[in-house]
């Protein structure tokens, strides 16, 4: 099969490569006059986007909610929250950065979140708010910091350790 060109149709580039119509345009980059593809949008600076840590609240009481949700959203943290074991295992995917997680939940013991997050290998660091004195309700939990009810903000906002710690 012998494929001839003709000679009288021109070609929309020289043979240097140059589109003859628009000097400025390199070949190949431009799209053809019948597709439907639209261009690529341009690409931002990365300072455009950027990653905000997810804290996920597993408490039941409503006000210390708002509390820790006010204290680290002004921070700029994505904030989510629950007030069951049962949410909070839902909200696990995708891996939160930080929990705050109170033990003594209406549908059962918070320490299952904290399990399941040691045992998938999750990288969340976990802060448990407790009212109990009995140190055997923390036993083999081992969270990164441990906040006594009542809370008190003033301690956690003057500490900031939960934030940065690495």
């Amino acid at each position: 099969m012998m494929i001839r060109l003709d000679a009288s149709v021109p070609l929309p580039y020289d043979l240097g490569g140059r589109n003859r119509e628009h000097p400025d345009r390199v070949p190949g980059r431009e799209e053809h006059p019948r597709s439907k593809r639209t261009r690529r949008p341009e690409r931002h600076d990365a300072e455009e986007f950027t990653v905000r840590p997810i804290l996920l609240i597993v408490e039941d009481d409503p006000a210390l909610t708002e509390v820790w949700r006010t204290i680290f959203a002004a921070r700029g943290w994505e904030v989510r929250s629950a007030a069951t074991v049962a949410e909070g295992l839902a909200l696990l995917e995708p891996a939160p950065d930080y929990l705050i997680l109170d033990l003594q939940l209406p549908d059962g013991d918070g320490g299952a979140l904290l399990r399941r997050i040691r045992e998938t290998g999750m990288k969340t660091r976990v802060a448990v708010t407790t009212a109990s004195d009995d140190p055997a309700s923390l036993a083999g939990l081992e969270p990164e910091a441990l906040f006594r009810k009542p809370v008190d903000v003033v301690d956690v906002w003057r500490l900031g350790a939960f934030s940065e710690a690495g």
